[in-house]
This record gives structure tokens, C-alpha cells and sequence, in this order.
């Protein structure tokens, strides 16, 4: 990740606390910042960072991060797929996301635009040309 802004306000990313000895403990003070946490999963990188949403309003979330791999130019085709986990026990709040690719383009503009409910997690896929 290399910027993550939150209604237009860039936020400063330091690395989430997640060890229980540390948070848990008395005096326990959280670092200035946003706490990003970044994992692998089933061979996938993962990033999460909480955000508190107040009842009524929206917030726009802007994360900006680059492939850990080069797709190389002699490649036309290549595809994103992005899967969004739902915070478990929330209602369902509408999401939005929209991509931007370098030196590549969706095969269907209106790939790069979603807007839905969200009630559970979901999976983008966007299969893509080269520019």
C-alpha cells in the first residue's frame, strides 16, 4: 500500500499492533496513525485497517498499493480480482469501487465501477487489455 486517503485526507500508515501482550496491556497507547495490517492468506496478500462509520453518513476510502509482480508488455490480457470481506455481524451499507490500471484498460468500461449493497463478501473480477 502506498497511500490510503479517507474523505479526501491522506492518512499516515504504521503497522497494526496485533499482538494481544502489547494492546491488552496496561498503559496501552495505540500509534498515531492508521494501523494497516498486511498478511498473506492462501497465497494472497491481505491488508485490513478499521474505520469507524457513524450511523447516517458515508466515507470515502481511497487505497492506492502496487502489484508485488510486473506484468510484462508483451502480455494484451490480463485480469484483477479483488475480494472484499464484509465485517461480520454489521448490516449490509452500500459500497462503491472503482479501478484504475496502468497501461491497462477494462474490456467493458462499467467493469470499473461497481456500486452495490453490500450483504456479504464479495469478489470483483475485471478482465483487462493492454493500452
Amino acid at each position: 500500500i502506498s497511500d490510503i486517503f479517507i474523505n479526501g485526507q491522506r492518512a499516515s500508515i504504521v503497522p497494526a499492533i496485533t499482538d494481544p501482550k502489547l494492546y491488552e496491556a496496561k498503559g496501552f497507547r495505540p500509534p498515531p496513525g492508521l494501523e494497516v495490517e498486511i498478511g498473506k492468506e492462501l497465497g494472497k496478500t491481505v491488508f485490513g485497517f478499521p474505520v469507524i462509520v457513524a450511523s447516517g453518513t458515508d466515507m470515502n476510502i481511497t487505497v492506492t498499493y502496487k502489484l508485488p509482480f510486473r506484468i510484462l508488455p508483451r502480455e494484451n490480457k490480463a485480469s484483477y480480482s479483488l475480494l472484499f470481506l464484509k465485517q461480520p455481524g454489521t448490516d449490509s451499507y452500500p459500497f462503491s469501487f472503482t479501478g484504475e490500471f496502468q497501461g491497462f484498460q477494462a474490456r467493458k468500461e462499467e467493469e470499473l465501477n461497481v456500486e452495490t449493497e453490500l450483504l456479504k463478501d464479495i469478489t470483483i473480477d475485471i478482465p483487462l487489455n493492454k493500452k
